[in-house]
This record gives structure tokens, C-alpha cells and sequence, in this order.
């Protein structure tokens, strides 16, 4: 097996399985915002409150099969957790109305 990520290496050689760490050629263009309280402001999240991202997938299948379940767990967390703010993330190539409706009264 190759893999892209150092910590797989060993998971897989740990369960006898040949592996080869090859890394990923992305990976160093990936960049943590420079100041996360402004990245968040930007985007209109408190920074003093904890953000859960929303993450349902990048093809419409994909988002249709997964985001009602995850909508669901959001609304069990939401009421638990008044504080939580739910980001999500939608790929460019969907069109972010499309989860109006499973994602009603969230921001």
C-alpha cells in the first residue's frame, strides 16, 4: 500500500500490511490563515465561540446521501451546545441553495 499521510505508515505496518509512505504533493500548499480570530471574524464566526465544521461532501450524491443525517446530528448538537457555530463547506462546483433546505435555521 502507498500512503500520503506519515501517520499511516505505521497503522498499516503495525496490522502487516507493506507500506510505503509516498506523501502528497499538495500537501505543502495547504496554509493555516495567518491570524485565525480574523479569518473567523471574516467569514462572520465569533472567534471567542467553537466552530463545528460541516463538511458533507464534494459531489451532489454524496451531499444528498450524507447531509441529511449530518443536519440531524447538528440540530442535536445546536441544542445542547447554544454557543456552537456550524460552518459550512461547500465545493465550488455545487450551488450552496441546495442545502437550504436540510440545513433551515442554521447560519
Amino acid at each position: 500500500m502507498i500512503v500520503i499521510f506519515p501517520f499511516e505508515e505505521p497503522l498499516y505496518r503495525g496490522a502487516g500490511i507493506p507500506v510505503t509512505f509516498a506523501g502528497h504533493p499538495l500537501v505543502d500548499l495547504a496554509r493555516p490563515a495567518a491570524d485565525a480570530r480574523a479569518f473567523l471574524a471574516a467569514h462572520g464566526l465569533d472567534p471567542g465561540r467553537p466552530v463545528l465544521a460541516v463538511l458533507p461532501g464534494s459531489r451532489r450524491q454524496e451531499v444528498a446521501h450524507n447531509l441529511p443525517p449530518i443536519a440531524g446530528a447538528l440540530r442535536l448538537l445546536s441544542a445542547r451546545r447554544k454557543d456552537l457555530q456550524p460552518a459550512l463547506a461547500v465545493a465550488p462546483s455545487l450551488d450552496r441553495r441546495s442545502f437550504e433546505r436540510d440545513l433551515a435555521g442554521f447560519r
